[in-house]
């Protein structure tokens, strides 16, 4: 799912316990970078493609049905932090 696609949507439902997130990052700026994501207090990093500006990621673990707070952020290869999206993901199996 690109998840920039869709600027306006605040609330994401799924119904996969390990959603995956993915986007293209069309300006210069975040290739080679970094994409964190945070969903409750678990944070991960998945570095973006220097090449596209493309990255991927799934959810590691199962994620109990719920809505969950949800904040990616890019921040690009000098250390510059984006403005973080923030969405309410609701997992529902």
């Amino acid at each position: 799912m690109n998840i920039l696609a869709n600027p306006g949507v605040k609330v994401m439902e799924r119904d996969d316990k390990r959603p995956t997130f993915s986007a293209k990052l069309e300006s210069e700026i975040g290739k080679g970078g970094e994409v964190e994501i945070v969903i409750g207090e678990d944070k991960y990093t998945v570095m973006i493609d220097p090449a596209d500006g493309s990255w991927s990621f799934t959810w590691p673990e199962d994620l109990d049905d719920g809505t969950y707070s949800l904040s990616i952020r890019a921040t690009d290869s000098s250390g510059n932090d984006g403005i973080p999206k923030l969405y309410n993901l609701v997992i529902s199996t």
